[in-house]
């Protein structure tokens, strides 16, 4: 490993032990001089005199640039491809959801006329409810008095 800050074996001591790393940390152990330069594309960084002051700069260049400054440090994480592979399988996969979304559904909403007729359906219904429950009232009352 090429690493120009070598009291970052200690942290990465502290990583096998807990697996959790962020990728700050990740790329100024693995290339803190892509690292380096990245940053300096989009902004002006003196040289870090140890691994915390990088992944200090590498945050605050983050926070600075948003998606840009993100854009730039996948461009030299040393597992570059696999992202793109995992990218590459989400943009798929959003692009099938995206041909769906594009399709138009046409309302289904009754025409004035249709809307007429749907509402004396209802009211025949109701008509017919309320007669038929007044014969098993009925029905009830003649079983009841026999």
């Amino acid at each position: 490993m090429s690493n120009n800050y070598p009291f970052l074996y200690i942290k990465e001591e502290n990583m096998k032990k807990n697996n959790k790393i962020t990728i700050y940390e990740y790329l100024a152990i693995n290339v803190p001089n892509e690292s380096h330069k990245a940053i300096n594309t989009l902004g002006n960084y003196k040289r870090a005199k140890d691994g915390y002051e990088l992944i200090g700069q590498l945050k605050h260049f983050v926070r600075s640039h948003k998606e840009d400054g993100l854009k730039v440090l996948s461009e030299i994480h040393p597992d570059k491809e696999l992202i793109e592979l995992s990218c590459n399988s989400c943009k798929k996969l959003q692009e099938k959801n995206n041909n769906f979304s594009n399709l138009v559904y046409e309302s289904k909403k009754p025409k004035e006329k249709d809307n007429s007729k749907i509402n004396q359906e209802n009211l025949s219904f109701s008509k017919m409810a309320v007669f038929g429950g007044f014969l098993l009232i009925a029905l009830a009352l003649i079983t009841k008095k026999n």
